[in-house]
């Protein structure tokens, strides 16, 4: 049904109920030309005369009685949906589906969920956690929180935090064991864990800069992972170090 079709039944069921083009256009907040004009646009393509107009009175003919009962309860349901409607819209409600990072999980979504499922009692969320490129609409996701993602010319992309830090870090068992280098190019005798990224596929590089430098470090990594959290694991079971994002835990 087009949109004038539909304003012209419920100016009509106004003016049936009330008896007055002038009370209906104050209601609607239009002149009463208006109304009357949207008044014989129904009647026209129905066919029929609905109101009896006089200058004092509005009257019902029989076909407008008969219309009237057949119109007014879809009238009054469509009304009862367009609030349920934007009851809904004035609070959030239903299931969220999240992809992540891993290091996005951790730094970005996992310190605010508790807050967020507090606050908004009727959401529930559902998170999957992805290295790989994700389509978000193919696959059904509201959101998707990465680094170095590629977006799709319709979606939008919203930066989240500043650029993060990268830092060096070893368990302590491993520290005990080894000489504790005092600067980046000390640790190509280091054994290092290496990051592979899951998109690209290349071992992240080990690069260090400050106001004076700018070091570039050639580690040696026997051993190579694509997930953050068996970098963390393995840094503390295997006694080694590595290079990670800050905040990572």
């Amino acid at each position: 049904m087009r949109q004038d079709h539909l304003d012209g039944l419920v100016t009509f069921v106004q003016v049936a109920e009330h008896r007055s083009f002038t009370h209906t256009a104050q209601r609607l907040g239009v002149s009463t030309s208006a109304v009357s004009q949207v008044v014989r646009s129904l009647e026209g393509r129905l066919g029929v005369v609905l109101l009896k107009r006089t200058t004092r009175s509005v009257k019902l003919t029989q076909s407008g009685e008969h219309f009237l009962n057949r119109v007014k309860p879809l009238v009054v349901e469509l009304a009862h949906v367009a609030d349920e409607i934007a009851g809904q819209a004035c609070e959030p409600a239903g299931r969220l589906r999240l992809v992540a990072s891993t290091p996005a999980y951790l730094t970005v979504l996992r310190p605010h969920l508790r807050s967020f499922l507090q606050r908004y009692p009727t959401i529930d969320i559902d998170i999957v956690l992805r290295e790989s490129r994700v389509d978000l609409v193919a696959e059904g996701f509201d959101a998707g929180f990465g680094q170095d993602w590629q977006v799709e010319r319709d979606l939008v992309a919203v930066a989240l935090g500043s650029e993060q830090r990268m830092v060096a870090l070893a368990s302590p068992n491993y520290l005990s064991e080894r000489e504790l280098p005092r600067h980046p190019s000390e640790l190509s005798g280091h054994d290092c864990i290496g990051y592979r990224h899951p998109v690209s596929g290349a071992v992240e590089r080990w690069v260090f800069e400050n106001s004076q430098e700018r070091v570039q470090v050639g580690i040696k990594s026997r051993l190579v992972h694509s997930d953050p959290v068996a970098l963390s694991n393995s840094a503390t079971s295997w006694h080694r170090a590595l290079f990670e994002r800050e905040g990572d835990d």
